[in-house]
């Protein structure tokens, strides 16, 4: 969800005022702004929920009867403020994801593919080697790799207008973005990530345990090995997202599956040297090279 700049502006003018009248002016302010603004109507419950007070008017009374109590409050709640809101914000998330799943179980709705992250989801709904829809990838160096061919070798950035910005880095093409959306979709509940287990470990840790070097600036070898899925309600917004696709193009959602059936579920080394020996302009920062170049796999 969008944060609500008017909405945050009214909260940090509450916490740093001490003025009665102001108190009470901004407070009239958000509660009339919320009328019509999401982010102010959670914004406003977080708040009543923090003062002890149900409702706008309670609120405004507890003003008039004790303004210095209701200042202490208010100060109170703040400290808390930030957690609350987030999780108030994902509940909301988390319902319209609900409303969303029960309307594409009436009918598979097509939504409009925009976004990098409509791409992420593709690629985990898409089938596999085994050719089964939803199939799930190893590791995050994986899945950096694939979207970068499905830029470079299917050209599908071109659907998308703030697709991966790749760069060279220690491992070839980079972008830090990919991380970041996976661990918000994680959050959101549309990707499921389990810790590898058993001979699983091998196909995505043998490379980066015998160089030990990662991409990111925060090293976390269990989102590095971890099995990527897409969860009940992730298959429900990709395959939405799919139909949607194959209005805009009907070749998209082909590339797609041709790219993760060719790549994702070959040792690491392969991809890698693929990657490396197609488009050798990333490799200029890599510090694995020569040994993936050199490398039988």
């Amino acid at each position: 969800m969008d944060v609500c700049t008017k909405a945050l502006r009214l909260i940090l003018e509450l916490s740093f005022t001490n003025d009665p009248e102001d108190i009470k002016d901004r407070w009239n302010h958000m509660a009339e702004h919320a009328s019509g603004c999401e982010t102010c109507a959670l914004a406003l419950e977080t708040f009543t929920k923090g003062t002890g007070t149900k409702t706008r008017t309670s609120a405004v009374a507890d003003w008039d009867v004790d303004p210095l109590k209701f200042q202490h409050n208010l100060n109170t709640s703040l400290s808390r403020f930030a957690n609350q809101f987030r999780e108030l914000s994902l509940e909301f998330e988390a319902e319209r994801a609900t409303k969303l799943g029960e309307d594409i179980d009436k009918e598979v709705v097509a939504l409009p593919l925009k976004k990098r992250v409509h791409l992420l989801l593709l690629l985990l709904w898409a089938s596999g080697k085994r050719g089964i829809t939803g199939e799930s990838i190893q590791g995050r160096v994986r899945i950096m790799k694939l979207l970068f061919l499905m830029k470079m070798d299917a050209g599908l950035d071109r659907y998308i207008s703030d697709y991966y910005a790749f760069a060279p880095y220690k491992l070839g093409p980079f972008e830090k973005a990919v991380y970041d959306d996976l661990d918000a979709l994680v959050e959101r509940n549309l990707i499921e990530r389990k810790p590898a287990e058993g001979n699983q470990l091998g196909l995505e840790s043998r490379l980066l345990k015998e160089l030990e070097i990662e991409e990111s600036i925060d090293f976390d070898r269990m989102k590095s090995n971890a099995i990527y899925t897409l969860t009940d309600i992730g298959k429900k917004y990709a395959q939405a997202y799919a139909k949607g696709a194959e209005k805009l193009d009907a070749t998209i959602v082909d590339n797609i599956r041709y790219i993760k059936s060719t790549w994702a579920s070959q040792p690491l080394r392969r991809l890698l040297k693929y990657v490396y020996e197609k488009y050798p302009e990333y490799t200029t920062e890599s510090e694995i090279l020569e040994k993936v170049l050199a490398s039988d796999e």
